[in-house]
């Protein structure tokens, strides 16, 4: 009597877990690996961006057994039917390239692993999920029976990505601020892309409109100027900081000067039509541009871009005397 007992409470424990468990068959998986090992295969990663249809093929050959009530309750699925059914909607495109590391493991032989993915619930939310696989005793040489247990990490995954956020970015204006700016710099002094341009830029009459009209009104003009940069930057590759009060850089791998002259005229541009939409507080930057070649050059590189912004702000200024002078 003890045997059936058992075996309800081994059903209970699945069906009950607190925790997204999923029997699959990998047995078509392996087959097909078998296959292409006969074929003379040793580098599956490298048979996958020779063939890249081979990689969906391996998805579709996963066969799902049996998932509990907690994975139902995770992917919003009414029932095991209505998730087996629309799977391609849970495994989107960015799981194909975690798939890419899950069945390299099971290539290189390693038959129990554990690493991050991401999953689409039914209702459209994206999951970050870490999952254990692990293929079960007795079942080494088939693979027919595979445990997976899914553990939901999205909530964590948002607290770290805004610690990561908070620690980089300017709260004011949303550009990168002066930490990341460091730790950026010398990524690029370390390893490229070159050339490099740096743009340096000094937000003109700051200090005035605070003294006339109060600091929210001149944290309003940082705020657009954080607006003007980030539409500004047409290349991932480019970082828009504030690494000061009025300061601002733009530190610009991979671009060659005349590239950071067109990024320069288009934030002149993006100005014009900040300030012909809010004229009250017109913006104004002066701004210097240097670019190198090597590493061993980048100190020199942001001292020339200062220089030249200093002379722009310098010019600027003499230009506002004149102006008051002729009214």
């Amino acid at each position: 009597m003890s045997v059936p007992n058992a075996v309800v409470d081994y059903e209970n424990m699945f069906e009950w877990a607190p925790v997204s468990l999923w029997l699959e068959d990998y047995s078509a998986i392996k087959q097909l690996f078998d296959g292409w090992r006969a074929q003379g295969v040793v580098d599956l990663r490298a048979h996958f961006r020779q063939f890249p249809d081979l990689l969906l093929q391996c998805s579709r050959s996963l066969q799902v057994i049996r998932v509990n009530r907690q994975t139902l309750l995770l992917l919003a699925a009414k029932s095991q039917t209505e998730l087996v059914t629309r799977l391609p909607e849970i495994f989107g495109a960015d799981t194909l390239v975690a798939l890419t590391a899950e069945l390299d493991y099971l290539w290189q032989g390693c038959l129990h692993f554990s690493k991050e993915t991401v999953n689409y619930a039914l209702d459209g939310r994206r999951i970050h999920a870490e999952i254990h696989v692990r293929v079960l005793p007795g079942y080494e040489d088939t693979w027919d029976r595979v445990m997976v247990t899914f553990d939901d990490i999205t909530a964590r995954k948002e607290i770290a990505a805004n610690l990561e956020y908070v620690s980089t970015h300017d709260a004011l204006t949303g550009l990168y601020n002066r930490a990341f700016y460091a730790a950026e710099l010398k990524r690029v002094a370390q390893h490229g892309l070159w050339p490099l341009c740096v743009v340096t830029m000094d937000l003109n009459g700051l200090k005035r409109i605070n003294d006339a009209h109060g600091h929210a009104a001149g944290d309003a003009v940082l705020k657009r100027v954080g607006e003007v940069l980030r539409q500004a930057r047409t290349d991932a590759n480019w970082s828009m900081v504030r690494t000061g009060g009025d300061e601002f850089v733009a530190l610009l791998p991979g671009c060659n000067e005349s590239m950071a002259q067109t990024l320069i005229t288009r934030i002149e541009s993006l100005v014009a039509a900040s300030n012909a939409s809010q004229p009250d507080h017109a913006l104004s930057l002066s701004m210097g541009m240097a670019s190198c070649d090597a590493s061993g050059q980048v100190d020199e590189t942001l001292h020339q871009a200062d220089q030249r912004m200093f002379a722009a702000k310098t010019l600027f200024y003499e230009m506002a005397h004149l102006e008051r002078r002729r009214f």
